[in-house]
Protein backbone atom coordinates (compact mmCIF):
# COMPACT_ATOMS: atom_id res chain seq x y z
CA UNK A 1 0.00 0.00 0.00
CA UNK A 2 1.53 3.31 -1.14
CA UNK A 3 -0.25 5.74 1.34
CA UNK A 4 0.74 6.39 4.98
CA UNK A 5 -3.04 7.07 5.39
CA UNK A 6 -3.98 3.13 5.00
CA UNK A 7 -2.68 0.02 6.25
CA UNK A 8 -3.17 -3.58 6.46
CA UNK A 9 -2.22 -6.23 8.95
CA UNK A 10 -2.29 -10.10 8.92
CA UNK A 11 -2.85 -12.76 11.65
CA UNK A 12 0.31 -14.87 10.96
CA UNK A 13 -0.14 -18.42 12.63
CA UNK A 14 2.59 -20.72 13.08
CA UNK A 15 1.24 -23.45 11.68
CA UNK A 16 -1.68 -22.69 9.91
CA UNK A 17 -0.09 -19.29 7.88
CA UNK A 18 -1.95 -16.54 7.59
CA UNK A 19 -5.38 -16.69 8.87
CA UNK A 20 -6.83 -13.14 8.96
CA UNK A 21 -5.96 -9.40 7.94
CA UNK A 22 -7.07 -5.93 8.73
CA UNK A 23 -7.16 -2.84 6.55
CA UNK A 24 -7.49 0.15 7.61
CA UNK A 25 -7.46 4.00 6.71
CA UNK A 26 -7.23 7.57 8.81
CA UNK A 27 -9.90 10.13 6.99
CA UNK A 28 -10.62 14.04 7.96
CA UNK A 29 -13.45 14.73 9.44
CA UNK A 30 -15.70 16.16 7.38
CA UNK A 31 -17.84 19.24 9.46
CA UNK A 32 -14.52 19.19 12.03
CA UNK A 33 -11.37 19.36 12.83
CA UNK A 34 -9.41 15.81 12.98
CA UNK A 35 -8.90 12.43 11.69
CA UNK A 36 -10.78 8.87 12.92
CA UNK A 37 -9.62 5.80 11.32
CA UNK A 38 -12.06 3.20 9.91
CA UNK A 39 -11.56 -0.35 9.31
CA UNK A 40 -11.96 -1.13 5.35
CA UNK A 41 -12.02 -4.77 5.63
CA UNK A 42 -11.11 -7.14 8.56
CA UNK A 43 -11.34 -11.01 8.40
CA UNK A 44 -10.42 -13.90 9.92
CA UNK A 45 -10.92 -17.70 8.79
CA UNK A 46 -14.01 -19.19 10.22
CA UNK A 47 -11.87 -21.96 12.22
CA UNK A 48 -9.78 -19.17 13.83
CA UNK A 49 -12.88 -17.37 15.00
CA UNK A 50 -13.28 -18.64 18.80
CA UNK A 51 -9.12 -17.95 19.06
CA UNK A 52 -7.39 -13.92 19.87
CA UNK A 53 -6.36 -13.36 15.97
CA UNK A 54 -9.46 -10.65 16.07
CA UNK A 55 -8.69 -9.35 19.08
CA UNK A 56 -5.22 -9.23 18.37
CA UNK A 57 -5.88 -7.46 14.97
CA UNK A 58 -8.07 -4.78 16.48
CA UNK A 59 -5.38 -4.20 18.86
CA UNK A 60 -2.52 -3.40 16.13
CA UNK A 61 -5.08 -1.15 14.32
CA UNK A 62 -5.85 0.80 17.23
CA UNK A 63 -2.26 1.30 17.80
CA UNK A 64 -1.51 2.62 14.32
CA UNK A 65 -4.46 4.88 14.56
CA UNK A 66 -2.62 6.01 17.76
CA UNK A 67 0.68 6.54 15.93
CA UNK A 68 -1.58 8.44 13.06
CA UNK A 69 -3.00 11.01 15.52
CA UNK A 70 -6.32 9.77 14.90
CA UNK A 71 -9.02 10.92 16.92
CA UNK A 72 -11.20 7.80 17.19
CA UNK A 73 -11.26 4.24 15.42
CA UNK A 74 -14.34 3.10 14.15
CA UNK A 75 -14.95 -0.59 12.65
CA UNK A 76 -18.41 -1.21 11.25
CA UNK A 77 -20.09 -4.13 9.74
CA UNK A 78 -20.14 -3.66 5.78
CA UNK A 79 -21.88 -7.43 5.10
CA UNK A 80 -23.84 -10.11 6.03
CA UNK A 81 -22.99 -11.10 9.40
CA UNK A 82 -22.20 -14.32 9.72
CA UNK A 83 -22.49 -16.27 13.27
CA UNK A 84 -21.03 -19.46 12.80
Amino acid sequence: IDDVSTTGFVADHKKHGIIGFLCMTTLPYVFTPGTFAHDLALYVVPEHRHTLAFAALVRAGERWAAECGADAVMFGVSGPHNVE
